[in-house]
């Protein structure tokens, strides 16, 4: 059986394993999976929120394996290992042994090198990393046995020098071992230094050939307003690559990247399966904390808080709570603990994820707004610029242009008073187009500036290819009609070449654009403005998406304590809002309201939580299939 292994680097790698946890719970993630989580003191404490959100869902898992029947998540095996726990040196310069590795750590390390404190950030400490790791894996690595039946993948980030470095290490320390394996790179964003941004580059030349390699990011800032640490759509495609990885019969080798369209992000852009199984997951954590979370808390701490009311699902499904003992009671809050913190936790995860997309996934915002200006300036100065260089070129052929000046001795001084102004006129609109371009370009960043850019180019090759093909025809019949023409014809083949020569004139200033437009997008890749961040404010409301209801997810997501004054009509908001949560809307809320038990079993009646949300998924699929 092929074995299924991660090696995840500092706090960019919790945030993927992150990823892969929620996805295991959506049902989006299949097969057993050993994760080596590898940290330094910088990262503890995301590490240890990884460590305990993997024991919940383990425990939880472990708990619906002994509920027969179909379910929808919560069905693959995760092991979570952190690696290496309290380092025996925090220095490179503790590491050495005697007088030689003393002198020898002189010689290679600078003083500020040799003494940095390997438990912090190492961003910019690539030396330390590396020294760090080349200690470490002499000790024995935690990995289990590695060989050709292991499908291994490592992911980092190449914005820091630890996960930079642990690449490189784990793929020279795994090269004779020969597993099938991935690499997932997360690149820098664009706020981050010019170092971080040389170091990735580099970093690629330590791939071999005949690996599976996927590059990811966003290509620009990860966005101004997006919180230090809250989760993100890389980490999200990092995950989901990972498992096509882990799924194809026969992985394709090479350098790969995760193409997302511009524009309103939708579930189009992911797998198949990912509306049902993330879609549903959202709407179960939404009735979950809305409905069903609340009434089972309250019947086990106060066993006779109903009385005489009846809620059919939960006579359904704990009936007995007012039979059970102290420590049964106890238990099932356990289990009630361990699915509200997953569920909450992937609720609050896909509204970060969603949050925080970049600018050229949002719509319906000031981003969009910046985007439409730009476009439209852009296209107004190539066009101007195109008119004044064809301009130019027929005045300067005819004689007409000297030094840029209009004179030609057959010319009155008028007229060349008049086509000199037009020239000064067309040049100081140029001019005027460019400088607001520039304004423009800084407000919406550097990638959406070069996305604009390579649209101009394709709008005007299209143009230009269709005035082409007219102006060829065009002269085809023009000459078939000479050959035919009368004396009295003569008028109208006269005509038509005075038309002609209009849309080859046009033609010419398509060329023109042309060449324009590609030395200045050329221009603009060379001066790197693809790493500006965009200077508009971001905003802060939950952005148009074709994944889920921005009102819905905001109105979840700002639930106040029941104990609020306005509770009441915050909640009932968020239940009304529940129903159309996943778009494209496809059902109701009919199969989630009929719940009304069917425990038959021993297990699922010592297990009333865990059968209550494998029944919850399946019944909250249905609709959003």
């Amino acid at each position: 059986m092929m074995k299924r292994v991660m090696v995840l680097f500092g706090s960019a790698g919790c945030a993927v394993a992150q990823s892969v946890l929620y996805a295991a719970c959506a049902g989006a993630w299949s097969g057993e999976t050993d994760l080596l989580l590898v940290v330094n003191g910088a990262s503890d404490a995301a590490a240890e929120r990884a460590s305990l959100l993997f024991a919940q869902y383990e425990k939880l898992r472990t708990r619906m394996d002994t509920v027969p029947g179909e379910r929808m998540g919560f069905t693959a095996p995760l092991q979570l290992r952190v690696w290496p726990g309290e380092l025996p040196q925090k220095s490179i310069e503790g590491w050495a042994s005697g007088a030689d590795d003393a002198l020898l750590c002189r010689a290679l390390f600078s003083r500020a090198t040799a003494t940095q404190d390997l438990n912090e950030d190492l961003s910019g400490h690539d030396d330390a990393a590396r020294a760090l790791y080349a200690a470490l894996m002499k000790e024995d690595v935690p990995l289990a046995e590695i060989s050709g039946d292991t499908r291994l993948v490592l992911v980092g980030s190449l914005a820091d020098g630890w996960g930079a470095a642990g690449v490189d290490a784990f793929t020279r320390w795994l090269e004779l071992r020969k597993p099938q394996m991935a690499t997932v790179l997360l690149m820098p964003y664009a706020g981050q230094d010019d170092h971080a941004h040389r170091r990735a580059e580099a970093a690629l030349g330590w791939l071999a050939h005949g690996e599976t390699v996927y590059l990811l990011g966003t290509g620009e800032s990860d966005c101004a307003s997006a919180e230090a640490g809250a989760a993100n759509l890389v980490e999200w495609l990092a995950a989901s690559c990972t498992d096509s990885f882990f799924r194809a019969e026969k992985p394709a080798v090479g350098l790969m990247t995760y193409r997302v369209a511009s524009g309103k992000l939708g579930w189009e852009s992911f797998p198949a399966a990912y509306r049902v199984c993330f879609g549903s997951l959202l709407k179960t954590a939404a009735a979950f904390r809305l409905t069903f979370e609340p009434a089972i808390r309250r019947g086990l701490t106060s066993p006779k808080w109903l009385r005489d009311k009846m809620i059919g699902w939960y006579a359904g499904y704990f009936h007995q709570a007012q039979k059970m003992t102290d420590e049964q009671r106890g238990a099932m809050l356990a289990e009630l603990d361990a699915a509200a913190a997953l569920l909450d936790g992937f609720a609050r995860w896909m509204c970060q994820v969603l949050r925080n997309l970049p600018p050229l996934l949002r719509s319906s915002s000031a981003m969009e707004q910046a985007r439409q200006e730009a476009a439209d300036n852009y296209r107004q100065y190539i066009e101007t610029a195109g008119q004044l260089a064809v301009m130019i070129r027929e005045a300067e052929q005819s004689g007409l242009l000297e030094e840029k000046v209009v004179h030609r001795h057959d010319m009155e001084d008028n007229e060349a008073e008049k086509m000199q102004k037009i020239f000064q006129q067309m040049e100081a609109r140029k001019q005027a187009l460019a400088a607001r371009q520039e304004e423009l370009n800084l407000r919406m960043g550097g990638a959406a500036q070069l996305l604009m850019m390579k649209q101009t180019i394709q709008e005007i090759r299209q143009r230009d290819e269709e005035v082409h093909a007219q102006a060829a025809e065009a002269a085809r019949r023009i000459d078939e009609a000479e050959l035919i023409a009368t004396a009295e014809d003569q008028h109208r083949i006269t005509t038509a070449r005075t038309k002609l020569q209009r849309m080859e004139r046009y033609v010419a200033q398509l060329d023109a654009c042309m060449l324009i437009a590609r030395l200045e997008r050329e221009k603009a890749k060379a001066a790197g403005v693809r790493h500006n961040p965009p200077r508009i404010a971001m905003d802060t409301t939950m952005p148009e998406n074709g994944m889920f209801d921005p009102r819905a997810l905001e109105k979840l997501e700002s639930l106040p304590a029941q104990t609020d004054k306005n509770a009441k009509r915050l909640w009932a908001e968020a239940e009304a809002a529940w129903t159309g949560l996943v778009l494209p809307v496809k059902g109701s809320e009919a199969n989630l309201a009929e719940l009304a038990g069917s425990l038959k079993t021993k297990e699922e009646f010592a297990s009333p939580v865990a059968a209550l949300l494998r029944d919850m998924t399946l019944a909250v699929a249905k609709e959003v299939r």
